[in-house]
């Protein structure tokens, strides 16, 4: 494959789609609050090759960014980042949690807030009536050897 088809089908890829790239990309984004959206903006967009070129096809990003400025290919790119950029916000806000740290977490402790992700169980015995025996208890090793004495006398051995 040449390069240009290997750059046409980098920028046809949809990444928006592929739960691999989704799933990775919200930890890749929590650090870049704060900064300019074009930093982010070339973050996603070489987070995006790194991902192609390990599970797709492997080609280099400095032709690349060569090729895109030549081709002004970038309103296909353009609407997947706007995908990506949704789909992150959505998933930020109603799926994934906050990773708290060490600190955070003694703290919370400390207060006694609710840690979240951690399943709360009710510090309480079950209050249901235990179950009923359904078979005969084993015999104890004193019992077992009793029965077996019973044998050796009922045999008559006599010396």
């Amino acid at each position: 494959m040449s390069s240009d088809a290997a750059f046409q089908a980098f920028n046809n890829y949809d990444f928006a789609k592929d739960d691999r790239f989704q799933a990775g990309l919200p930890s890749l984004l929590k650090n870049q609050e704060g900064k300019p959206e074009s930093e982010r903006l070339e973050l996603i967009q070489r987070a995006k090759w790194f991902y192609y070129t390990k599970f797709v096809q492997a080609f280099d990003y400095n032709e690349y960014q060569q090729w895109s400025i030549n081709h002004k290919s970038t309103d296909i790119s353009d609407k997947q980042d706007d995908m990506v950029q949704e789909k992150e916000s959505s998933t930020d806000d109603n799926e994934t949690p906050k990773r708290l740290t060490f600190q955070e977490i003694v703290e919370k402790i400390e207060k006694g807030e609710e840690i979240p992700g951690i399943k709360q169980i009710p510090n309480k015995l079950n209050e249901a009536a235990p179950s009923e025996a359904k078979l005969s208890a084993r015999p104890k090793p004193w019992e077992v050897q009793r029965s077996s004495e019973a044998i050796d006398t009922s045999l008559g051995t006599n010396d």
